[in-house]
């Protein structure tokens, strides 16, 4: 019997002896589980995000340990902080495996993000460092997602 019919059973005795809550928890539970699939996709596009964060690490020269700890260091969270847009700008990966990766919740990885975007917007020298950081990894994904992201901000900032 696969896990599939397993479920199913589960449900429907649920559902028959009249414990609807109960069930519509339990049919919650297995709507939000993952599947094999997305579970696949995952974890390729995790181990992208590690390839990414080493990538990171080395042209920046901030060690991964350093990058990944909980340090408030401002070189270091501000280099967190682009790497949190990256692995957001290049992967499918949600903003709690992001934080999950970092040992951080999704709202840690949300505000890191505004804030990178906030640096990027009101800070000249931040912006070209991460520019030439961007360019020195060579990823062409990140290179064009970083230039959409000035871009969009020059058109809103002069209309």
């Amino acid at each position: 019997m696969t896990t599939f019919d397993q479920n199913m059973r589960d449900l429907m005795n649920l559902i028959e002896s009249k414990k609807r809550d109960r069930a519509r928890v339990y049919l919650m539970k297995l709507l939000k589980a993952p599947h094999t699939y997305d579970e696949h996709n995952r974890t390729k596009e995790q181990k992208f995000a590690n390839m990414l964060i080493q990538e990171i690490t080395t042209k920046s020269g901030i060690d991964a340990v350093e990058l990944l700890s909980k340090t408030r260091r401002r070189e270091v969270s501000d280099m967190r902080q682009f790497t949190f847009w990256s692995i957001r700008s290049t992967t499918k990966l949600s903003l709690g495996a992001i934080g999950g990766i970092f040992g951080r919740d999704h709202a840690t990885v949300l505000h890191g993000l505004r804030n990178f975007e906030s640096l990027i917007n009101t800070d000249k020298v931040y912006k070209e460092s991460v520019r030439s950081l961007v360019h020195s990894i060579g990823n062409e994904l990140l290179s064009n997602q970083f230039n959409l992201l000035i871009n969009e901000k020059a058109i809103i900032t002069t209309t």
